[in-house]
């Protein structure tokens, strides 16, 4: 996980008045990796002097590290997250490629249909990981 912090630490006083709140201040990022253009860090960091008096932290989450977050931790309130992801992301591959099939979508490149089933499925991990990186830790999703 990338991490941009604010521009300036909070103050005490800042931080005792964020504890009423139900929002944190985190920005959840997802991306295909962490490695981002300069100029998309740069207008990060304006995101976060832009807005005096919410101080933000960004988390950049790559592909894997959705991976991770999803398959390599024990979920007790939520046991069945797992095998849910697995199976929605299987299924959707199975229907996926029937459909390319019939539509004789890259018929000529398996290859291109391999990359449509992949981003399909990604999309239901990118789902699942975003409600349950908030639940987590809270904050806010946003795509790169």
């Amino acid at each position: 996980v990338t991490v941009i912090y604010p521009p300036a630490q909070q103050s005490k006083e800042d931080e005792e008045e964020e504890e009423g709140k139900s929002i944190p201040n985190i920005i959840h990022l997802s991306s295909p990796t962490n490695c981002l253009p300069s100029f998309t860090i740069q207008t990060l960091r304006k995101l976060l002097t832009h807005e005096q008096h919410s101080a933000f932290t960004i988390y950049i989450h790559s592909n894997v590290t959705m991976d991770n977050f999803l398959f390599q931790r024990e979920w007790t309130i939520f046991p069945q997250v797992k095998e849910s992801v697995l199976c929605g992301v299987g299924k959707l591959n199975a229907v996926t490629s029937t459909v390319l099939k019939a539509l004789k979508v890259g018929h000529n490149s398996t290859s291109a249909s391999k990359d449509v089933v992949y981003e399909v499925s990604l999309g239901v991990k990118r789902d699942m990981w975003r409600y349950m990186v908030l639940w987590e830790y809270g904050g806010i999703t946003m795509d790169v």
